[in-house]
C-alpha cells in the first residue's frame, strides 16, 4: 500500500473517498469539494481500490489530497473493497471527525460541511449524522418495486401455507448510511468499529454498533 500527498494543518474533518476507475466522477467530486468548502479546515483521503486506468495518474497529480493506493491488496468483492477502504481511511485520518463519502457525490452548496458539523456538535452523545436523498421515487418505479418485492412474497407464502408465525419483515431503523455520514472518529476507534458489515446489513452496521454503546446517531 502506497501513500502520497500533502495534508491540511489541523483539519477538523477528514473526508474519505473510496475510488475505483471513475476519473470523470472523481474529477467532479473533488473539484466540487474544493470549490464549496471554505469555512471548515479539512483533509481529503482518496483510497484507491486497485485502479488500472488513467484515473490513478490523475489522482497522483493532485498534491492537495492524500492518496492511498491499495493495488493488489484490494479485496475482490466490491462491497468489501469499499468498506475496508473506509476502514483504512478511518485509521489514517488526522481530524476529530470522519466523513465517509461516495466518489459520485457532487457538492453544490457552501455550507454543506458546516451543517453536518453543527448537527453532530449539538450533543456530545451524538456520534454520527447523515443526510437523506432529495429526490422522491417516481410513482411507476415505486409501484414496480413494491410489486416485484420477492421477499414480501416469500414471507406471505410461509405465513399462509406453512403457518410460520415468525415470517414477518423486521422493522429496520431509519439511520444514517454507513457510507455517507459524518462520525466522531474517537468513538469509532475507541470501540474498534469497522465499516465491514459483519453482524448487520450494509447501511446499518455503524449505526447499530453506536446505538448499542449508548450513542445517539442521527
Amino acid at each position: 500500500m502506497r501513500t502520497q500527498g500533502t495534508q491540511e494543518a489541523d483539519p477538523v474533518v477528514s473526508i474519505c473517498l473510496p475510488h475505483w476507475q471513475v476519473r470523470e466522477l472523481a474529477t467532479l467530486c473533488l473539484r466540487s469539494i474544493r470549490k464549496h468548502t471554505h469555512d471548515v479546515p479539512y483533509e481529503v483521503l482518496v483510497v484507491d481500490n486497485g485502479s488500472k486506468d488513467n484515473s490513478l495518474d490523475y489522482l497522483r497529480s493532485l498534491r492537495w489530497i492524500r492518496l492511498i493506493e491499495r493495488g493488489d491488496e484490494t479485496p475482490a468483492s466490491p462491497v468489501l473493497a469499499h468498506a475496508t477502504a473506509l476502514d483504512i481511511g478511518a485509521r489514517e485520518a488526522l481530524a476529530k471527525f470522519f466523513l465517509s463519502m461516495h466518489i459520485d457525490v457532487i457538492v453544490k452548496r457552501e455550507d454543506w460541511l458546516r451543517r453536518l458539523l453543527d448537527a453532530i456538535g449539538a450533543d456530545e452523545r451524538c456520534a454520527a449524522v447523515g443526510s437523506g436523498k432529495l429526490e422522491a421515487p417516481a410513482p411507476l418505479y415505486a409501484w414496480w418495486k413494491h410489486t416485484m418485492d420477492t421477499k414480501r412474497a416469500k414471507l406471505w407464502v410461509r405465513r399462509t401455507f406453512l403457518r410460520d408465525a415468525g415470517a414477518v419483515r423486521p422493522i429496520r431503523p431509519v439511520c444514517p448510511r454507513d457510507f455517507c455520514a459524518l462520525y466522531r472518529l474517537d468513538a469509532l476507534r475507541k470501540h474498534e468499529i469497522s465499516f465491514v458489515p459483519e453482524r448487520f446489513r450494509p447501511g446499518e452496521t455503524l449505526y447499530l454498533h453506536l446505538a448499542e454503546r449508548c450513542y445517539i446517531p442521527r
